[in-house]
C-alpha cells in the first residue's frame, strides 16, 4: 500500500535445513539507512524469536527485496 507497488513476487523454497521466503516488489522503495519504523521492528523481533535470518534491500524508485531463512527445526 505505502510503496504503491504494482507487482509483488513471492517465492517459497524448502531446503534441507531451512525454509526460504523471498518477497520482491516494484514499489517506490526507501533508503536502507532510514529503516526505523515500528512495523519493521516488529517483523525483526518475530523473526528472531524463531531464529530466522533476514535481509532487506531497497533503493528509492527501485522497489524492495526481503529474503527470510527460517531453520526447519523452528517450523
Amino acid at each position: 500500500k505505502h510503496a504503491k507497488a504494482k507487482k509483488v513476487f513471492l517465492n517459497f523454497t524448502m531446503h534441507d535445513d531451512f525454509f526460504n521466503i523471498i518477497v520482491e516488489d516494484d514499489g517506490s522503495g526507501f533508503n536502507n539507512d532510514d529503516r526505523k519504523g515500528i512495523g519493521l521492528s516488529n517483523i525483526a523481533e518475530r523473526l528472531s524469536s524463531v531464529e530466522a535470518v533476514y535481509t532487506m534491500e531497497s533503493c528509492i524508485g527501485k522497489g524492495t527485496v526481503v529474503t527470510i531463512d527460517i531453520p526447519i527445526s523452528q517450523l
